[in-house]
């Protein structure tokens, strides 16, 4: 790379200006004291790639991507630039062309060496291993102004994993049923037992990034619920939890441990069972009260915005037994959608069905796959559980109902909001957790707490989060 010295980019500042000065006609010559940067883009780039032959013999090898991809931001109040996502891991930042847009003449060193002023030019190949300071010179030689250029690289694979393991949960080897959900920055187990027995396990205040903060759990027996609670029904609505009971009747609770009845319009629905939650709405699977000159009762999905007033929904196929998972979400459109799993034939299926609901304009549930559909299916699990996690959603599970999976066998992908599911080759649940598993019938819980996904088993807890989340 050929340096220019700083003494060649004052002199040409001079003669700018000395031209200004002697010109006889003040228009023609107009020296600009304006001088900043608006633009920063980078050219072609290298990336170093790792990887191992079919002998397991660690090898390289290079690819070229385009650094415009990648957006750069100036921070004019700071004097910043920088990328806003980091370039992929392995990228050569050491022979870099860029482009720059502004008002002045542009000049920049090593910050390490503010004695190596360099004037810019767009065929220079610039080190930016560390970090630069940029000038933009105005041209009427009144003042510059300094950015400091550094750029981000990604250290690590940002789908690469490490589960953590925590103590301190009460064993769940010996209850029928458990819901994981967070409420007020804390974690709530809510497990039963054969007898009815509902118990809440709480942990203390969870981290920013998702994690608990310690393992010091407090295990509850639940005050207000009856026998026929049913915990697979637990939902989080409006800073509470939600449930039902399998005889259809609606309890909330501010804390996990005392419940309150919610009273239903009994004039309109004999039985109300919860089956998901959005921000702002319930979502049930309702038994309609028909009067006593019907004969039997209709089944209708329904939504509330308060759990006690309910309107009925068009849903395609309605489910025949309780849909036993759920998940709600955000698409980066700004759409928000509601996914729930089930079936209509209860026990004896061996997938589950996939409804689908997009929250907006009154639109109904759609049926995307049922029982009879012979692909892209998921197991139906006995303790389903649904995630929204990196812009995927996630299904996993214990054991099913026919005997076909054992607990944690695998964990099912879909990039197309639920419509088909495969299982996952690369994310697979910790290898200790799937060996204490193999001859339980312990209940399999996860949900997510903002960087992390928990996995709550038995009587251990495990927690993990992309690498991606922690750059």
């Amino acid at each position: 790379m050929k340096k220019k010295s700083l003494y060649g980019i004052f002199a040409i500042l001079f003669i700018v200006i000395m031209a200004g000065a002697c010109s006889s006609n003040s228009n023609e010559y107009t020296v600009s004291s304006d001088c900043y940067i608006s633009g920063f883009t980078l050219g072609q780039m290298k990336r170093i790639i790792h990887t191992t032959s079919s002998k397991g013999e660690d090898s390289t090898y290079t690819i070229a991507f385009k650094g415009s991809l990648y957006k750069i931001v100036i921070d004019q109040v700071d004097g910043v630039i920088t990328n806003v996502e980091p370039f992929p891991m392995g990228t050569q930042l050491n022979a870099v062309l860029a482009t720059i847009s502004g008002t002045g003449l542009f000049v920049y060193a090593p910050e390490a060496d503010t004695t190596m002023w360099t004037s810019f030019s767009t065929a220079d190949s610039i080190d930016f291993t560390e970090p630069l300071l940029f000038r933009a010179y105005a041209l009427d030689g009144s003042g510059y102004h300094q950015y400091r250029a550094t750029f981000k690289v990604r250290q690590n694979n940002p789908l690469e994993y490490t589960w953590q393991q925590f103590t301190g949960i009460p064993a769940l080897n010996n209850r029928q049923d458990a819901k994981l959900l967070f409420l007020d920055r804390k974690a709530v187990v809510l497990s039963s037992s054969e007898d009815g027995t509902v118990f809440a396990t709480t942990t203390g205040t969870i981290a920013s990034d998702g994690l608990p903060t310690d393992n010091s759990w407090i295990e509850q027996v639940c005050t207000g619920l009856p026998a026929t609670a049913d915990v697979n029904t637990a939902l989080v609505f409006r800073n509470a939890i939600w449930l039902s009971t399998t005889t259809g009747k609606v309890f909330h609770s501010n804390n996990g441990a005392d419940w309150t009845e919610v009273v239903q319009d009994a004039t309109m629905l004999r039985e109300v069972h919860l089956v998901a939650a959005s921000e702002t709405t319930l979502y049930a699977f309702v038994w309609r009260n028909l009067g006593p000159y019907a004969f039997g009762q209709t089944d209708f999905m329904a939504s509330s915005a308060d759990g006690e007033v309910w309107n009925l929904m068009d849903c395609e196929k309605t489910p025949n037994t309780r849909p036993s998972a759920s998940v709600s979400y955000e698409q980066e459109n700004g759409n928000s959608r509601v996914l729930m799993v089930g079936t209509m034939n209860g026990s004896t299926s061996e997938t589950l069905s996939v409804w689908g609901l997009l929250e907006e304009n009154n639109e109904s549930w759609v049926l995307f796959t049922d029982e009879n559909s012979s692909s892209n299916q998921l197991p139906c699990w006995k303790h389903p559980n649904l995630l929204a996690y990196d812009d995927i959603l996630m299904a996993l599970g214990g054991n099913t109902w026919t005997g076909n999976h054992t607990p944690l066998d695998a964990l099912y992908i879909s990039y197309d909001n639920g419509l088909n599911w495969k299982q996952d080759s690369y994310l697979t649940a910790p290898e200790a957790l799937v060996n204490a598993l193999t001859d339980t019938t312990a209940p399999v819980t996860a949900a997510v707490s903002d960087e992390y996904i928990w996995l709550v088993a038995g009587e251990q807890l495990w927690c993990v989060r992309f690498n991606g989340y922690g750059e």
